[in-house]
């Protein structure tokens, strides 16, 4: 699919994440096949007042193009100015605005997903970002802030006719959180709802299979993997391969999951030295290890590892011995 001038690979996109999507796990990401990766969401009024770690979570490596960078906020003129500063500063690819944030201390502050209760507002935000920028426009949503208030159409209706490139929509709402299942006839609804803007869906896109069931039964144009890919970025090397071949890839052995665990521990440390790359790595490790043999009491054990050389090492022997033991109970 395209959006604007980008021709983007076949495959699916990153979803932005907070405390997730940085730039180490966007890279890899990338190389394992996703479309296009997006930033954690970034805020409107750090970027406003030129802050430093505001502006420093904007950076991105050119490996990660095609790459969005993710806004929020609640008053339409900072936000548009924010997406000014972020194109001249950094000149990402898209600039993508979030409706959808569910977390407390976002929609507290009528950010987030709380500009779900205020279409109009959501309406501004968007007419004063695509007057302040002339770069691809995309942004992101939840179906509504709770059952009662369903708004995916009416928002999808101002996204299309207000100038926005691409329109992700998660399919739960506000008052779910991360809990139930998301609902995909909302997102079929949308794609029915607009006639210029692609829409893409996500929620619970954790394999292939889903992959292909959603894009079919909706008509989206492209699917967005969020959590589904922690612990899993070569979902995106699948996704791409299928939809290109038709065929599926089987999913990583142990050993070659040790080798993604080190190519993912080595760039967080190249972006954040090894004292703050460890930490930040271990907050993707229980994913890694889910559901493998003696996975718990690893976790437990590299808690305290202070150094990339006993981590590799203990990553190594911990790998190895899942591999052994599949490959006696295959034999």
């Amino acid at each position: 699919m395209r959006i604007r001038e980008i021709q983007l690979d076949s495959g699916a996109f990153l979803a932005p994440l907070c405390g997730v999507t940085t730039r180490p796990f966007r890279r890899l990401c990338r190389r394992f096949g996703a479309s296009i990766v997006f930033s954690e969401t970034i805020s409107a009024d750090g970027l406003a007042m030129m802050n430093n770690r505001t502006l420093d979570m904007t950076r991105f490596d050119p490996e990660e193009r095609p790459i969005g960078i993710q806004i929020f906020g609640c008053d339409p003129d900072k936000i548009a100015l924010a997406a000014k500063i972020v194109v001249d500063q950094v000149n990402p690819d898209v600039i993508d605005l979030n409706f959808g944030c569910p977390v407390p201390k976002f929609v507290k502050k009528d950010k987030g997903a709380a500009l779900l209760r205020d279409t109009a507002r959501i309406k501004k935000i968007i007419q004063a970002t695509r007057k302040a920028i002339d770069i691809p426009l995309t942004a992101k949503m939840r179906t509504g802030w709770d059952e009662s208030t369903i708004v995916v159409k009416e928002v999808a209706r101002i996204a299309d006719g207000e100038g926005v490139d691409a329109l992700s929509i998660h399919g739960r709402t506000r008052a779910q959180g991360y809990q139930g299942v998301a609902n995909w006839e909302r997102i079929g609804d949308a794609v029915q709802t607009v006639s210029r803007v692609p829409i893409i869906g996500n929620g619970d896109v954790t394999d292939v299979a889903t992959a292909e069931r959603r894009m079919q039964e909706t008509g989206c144009a492209a699917v967005m993997v969020g959590r589904g890919a922690i612990g899993n970025p070569w979902i995106f090397r699948q996704i791409a391969h299928y939809m290109q071949t038709g065929t599926a890839l089987p999913d990583p052995t142990p050993r070659e999951r040790l080798q993604i665990c080190l190519e993912h521990l080595d760039l967080q440390i190249e972006d954040r030295d090894e004292q703050r790359g460890i930490p930040e790595f271990r907050r993707h490790l229980s994913a890694y290890t889910k559901g493998l043999d003696g996975a718990s009491a690893f976790r437990n054990q590299i808690n305290l590892v202070p150094t990339r050389a006993i981590l590799e090492e203990m990553l190594t022997e911990f790998f190895e011995s899942v591999a052994r033991k599949e490959e006696v109970h295959a034999a």
